[in-house]
């Protein structure tokens, strides 16, 4: 997820996604005006010798040795009017269990957006180990840009982050977070969100309260062991106390699915989701204006040639949902203006489409790591809009921001689910699943001193695909050498570039065509009369697919990313003084989560040797873990990746 509000102090900072949140003092009358909204509650905030008294009794180290921080308190309230003003109060207390505890909030990143939110950040300090308090002064607030924004999109977005920097902390410190934000206009979509309870810290007391209109009912879903509410009829109360943290763990699953979670929305059903996308779309690909209708007939009226100049010619603005007013743009407003955010550039493209016949509807594509929620209407679940075309029998599937996606393809949602947005309501589909691919061809020719010569030769498809193109797209041919030299490095110590040949990879219609060849002084280890020689595993820049598993369990569910298959084959001539006395066993294996083999054979002196591995499963349970440990290490075992020459007598 890119965007969270109210979890800003659950999270630590390597933890938490995205909040928002924006620091601005109200005048009295628009403060005024908000309290007439019906926005006149206020949390009871404990006083200050009681925060003592809480940072001084609370757990430590004894009780949670895994932990940095504890969350002594976290408190949020939500109150909806009728017109979908809200207005969101935080207020948490964490103390630090060590100096990373320390580290990890000392400068506080919040990440707002000034177009959506007014925020007014109330009295925060640090609290140290003795009582003393200091509280965070002007100086200490500090406005910076946004790491994440990136130069094509910075002029458009009106995402900013403040750092609060507390002072006077050390290891045994806690720090007192208050702020709250208010919408500074109604809203263009109705209040949702996705709560984690507690992150890698432990939560101590947790207390969430929605207030809304009796007429605006709230719904929501509470996930892996996340409290029920009190429920009144203008009221939603979740209490929690002793959530437990967790360590962290790499390629672990997103908070939401494993971590006790809140889901609510203010959303009445999906066809209120698809209304809301439907009247910003198809009100403005239909009727097709003259300029549109000619710029297709141009493109020859064919659809792949019509997205790539959606893809290419239109400089994305990459927006996400959650981050910014949704705001629709006419077809040639769009091709005036030359950029678009992905709900534009769908627009326009969904309009030269309907030039050539096409029946087209918006996708709503979910971050890719996530599981789509279907029980309750979620629209923050939501990151981006794509494109569904049919004509017929033939039905295209297009992401106009995915400007090196094969064509056809959207990257990263092979038989995933999305919701298709219609003119009559919307609906749940799978997208078609794709062959997401790699294929490594080497030719080694060993050389008497231990050097190598040799050639590799990459096929590809699917979402390694587009990193590939992605990975060269735009390079001057300098830099595009450069990236092939890392390319050769990767395949061993000591290994360099001699060239390459790689056809043009902004060209979508055409596959990628990549090679390289290497040499090396010094690749294989020589003792007396024997020649190690060990091969690489198929790891490149831009295609790292097998995962690091440096961990014998897990506790926090695994995200292998996308299924794929590799096949890696090579063909080793020795040194005419050399034979080949081992290269490794024939063999296989294959369980729930995927398969490998191993076969090798001597064909006139020379060794041929196919590696193959493929995996079907995004997803894997720390109890299932073992099972991936098999598949991987077992491809992996050092005994599968070496050949043995022998100096003949």
């Amino acid at each position: 997820m890119r965007f969270v509000s109210n979890d800003l102090f659950l999270l630590s900072p390597t933890q938490k996604n995205r909040a928002g949140c924006f620091w601005r003092c109200f005048s009295i009358p628009a403060f005024l005006l908000l309290l007439l909204c019906g926005f006149a509650y206020t949390m009871e905030i404990p006083s200050a010798e009681e925060i003592k008294l809480m940072c001084s009794s609370a757990p430590g180290k004894d009780k949670y040795p895994d932990a940095k921080a504890v969350v002594i308190r976290s408190e949020a309230e939500i109150t909806i009017d009728s017109l979908g003003n809200y207005r969101w109060e935080n207020f948490a207390i964490v103390k630090f269990l060590t100096f990373g505890g320390m580290r990890n909030y000392e400068n506080y990143r919040i990440y707002y957006n000034s177009g959506i939110w007014d925020i007014k950040v109330l009295p925060s300090f640090s609290v140290g180990a003795s009582g003393t308090m200091d509280t965070l002064v002007e100086n200490e607030i500090n406005f910076v840009k946004p790491d994440y924004i990136t130069e094509s999109g910075s002029s458009y977005s009106n995402s900013k982050m403040v750092v609060l920097s507390f002072p006077s902390l050390s290891e045994s410190s806690a720090i007192v977070f208050h702020y709250e934000l208010r919408t500074n206009e109604p809203p263009d979509r109705p209040l949702d969100w996705n709560l984690p309870v507690a992150g890698e810290d432990p939560v101590l007391h947790y207390k969430l309260t929605i207030r809304h209109p009796k007429d605006v009912p709230i719904r929501y879903k509470t996930l892996n062991g996340a409290p029920e509410p009190s429920v009144s009829p203008s009221e939603l109360v979740f209490i929690a106390d002793s959530v437990s943290g967790f360590v962290d763990e790499p390629l672990s699953v997103p908070l939401a699915e494993f971590r006790p979670t809140i889901r609510f929305t203010a959303t009445s059903s999906w066809n209120e989701i698809s209304k809301f996308i439907g009247d910003k779309f198809f009100p403005y690909i239909k009727p097709v204006s003259a300029q549109i209708r000619k710029k297709a007939e141009e493109l020859g009226n064919d659809p792949k040639r019509i997205f790539l100049f959606v893809a290419d010619s239109v400089r994305n603005i990459d927006i996400d949902f959650r981050d910014e007013r949704i705001v629709p743009l006419y077809p040639d407003t769009v091709v005036r203006n030359g950029y678009g955010d992905p709900l534009q550039k769908s627009i326009l493209l969904g309009s030269l489409l309907v030039s050539c016949g096409y029946s087209v509807f918006p996708l709503l594509l979910p971050y890719p790591e996530m599981d789509i929620v279907k029980d309750i209407p979620l629209f923050s679940q939501f990151r981006s809009v794509a494109i569904m075309a049919v004509k017929g029998n033939d039905t295209l599937y297009f992401d106009p921001m995915a400007h090196t996606a094969p064509v056809g393809i959207i990257p990263e949602y092979s038989g995933k689910h999305i919701f298709v947005v219609k003119e009559t309501g919307g609906e749940f589909v799978e997208l078609p699943r794709y062959l997401n691919k790699l294929q490594l061809d080497y030719k080694i020719q060993m050389l008497p001193s231990g050097g190598v010569n040799g050639e590799l030769a990459l096929g590809v498809s699917g979402t390694i695909e587009r990193n590939l193109r992605e990975y060269f797209k735009g390079e001057k041919p300098r830099r595009i050498r450069m990236k092939c030299g890392e390319v050769a490095n990767q395949i061993g110590p000591g290994v360099k570039l001699k060239d390459y040949s790689l056809s043009r990879v902004e060209n979508l219609l055409e596959p990628v065509k990549f090679s390289i060849t290497f040499n090396a002084d010094s690749f294989a280890f020589i003792e007396k009369y024997m020649m190690i020689v060990n091969l690489p595993e198929p790891s490149l820049p831009f295609a790292e697919l097998l995962p690091p598993l440096t961990l014998d369990e897990r506790r926090v569910p695994m995200n292998l990313g996308e299924p794929f298959e590799i096949i890696c084959t090579f063909e080793i001539t020795p040194p005419e003084e050399y034979e080949i006395i081992f290269s490794p066993e024939k063999q296989s294996f294959a369980n729930q989560f995927g398969s490998y083999s191993v076969s090798s054979e001597d064909i006139a002196g020379v060794a041929k040797i196919t590696y193959h591995i493929s995996t079907n499963a995004s997803k894997i349970t720390p109890e299932k873990y073992p099972e991936i440990l098999k598949l991987f290490r077992g491809f992996n075992a050092p005994k599968n990746w070496v050949v043995l020459l022998k100096k003949r007598v």
